[in-house]
């Protein structure tokens, strides 16, 4: 069951007005009655202008279902999703116990895979910047280009190979050599 509460502070950031009442219910949904009596009703989710998010408000709101708001806490989204700002989805914690939900947990250990590291990288291709130096990774015996790199991440990214140790590599600072993992590393 939806339930709405009146909020004294508007984080939707539209300008408090004298001719507007803001409640903000349980699904994380905003009403607004106009004293002209028209309503609308929204599901917000961006900062306001007072610099509250949404869901700090909802969480402040429902204290029986987020838990009760004290100083210093942070607000959970339990299955991770920001955008998700019901209050049941909520919940009042210390940092600690933020990043102990188990969910959050399994995302942050989740590996990329090799095909996830390639789209990084052919995304990336063709947008060199500045300061990034070509990378080109040869066989250390025949001297053979086995591949070009935009960047010491893209070659990190592509390989799976440290992207502290390329560059190292490519300076010939890496145990006094260029070659690392078995392949020459150089600049272009």
């Amino acid at each position: 069951m939806e339930i709405w509460k009146y909020s004294h502070t508007n984080t939707i950031g539209c300008k408090k007005s004298k001719n507007v009442d803001f409640f903000y219910s349980s699904e994380g949904r905003l009403k607004k009655v106009f004293y002209d009596g028209r309503c609308e009703i929204s599901t917000p989710k961006h900062k306001g202008r007072n610099g509250e998010r949404i869901y700090i408000t909802i969480a402040k709101l429902f204290p029986e279902i987020c838990g009760k708001w004290f100083n210093g806490c942070e607000v959970d989204h339990i299955n991770t999703n920001r955008n998700d700002n019901r209050a049941i989805n909520l919940r009042c914690c210390t940092s600690k116990e933020n990043m102990n939900n188990e969910l959050t947990k399994q995302h942050c250990r989740k590996p990329k895979s090799i095909e996830h590291r390639k789209n990084i990288s052919i995304s990336h291709k063709g947008k060199l910047a500045h300061n990034r130096k070509i990378v080109i990774m040869s066989d250390k015996n025949t001297n053979e280009i086995l591949n070009m790199f935009s960047s010491c991440v893209e070659a990190a990214n592509t390989t799976g190979l440290s992207c502290g140790n390329i560059p190292n590599a490519c300076n010939g600072k890496y145990h006094g050599s260029h070659i690392y993992a078995g392949y020459l590393w150089q600049y272009l």
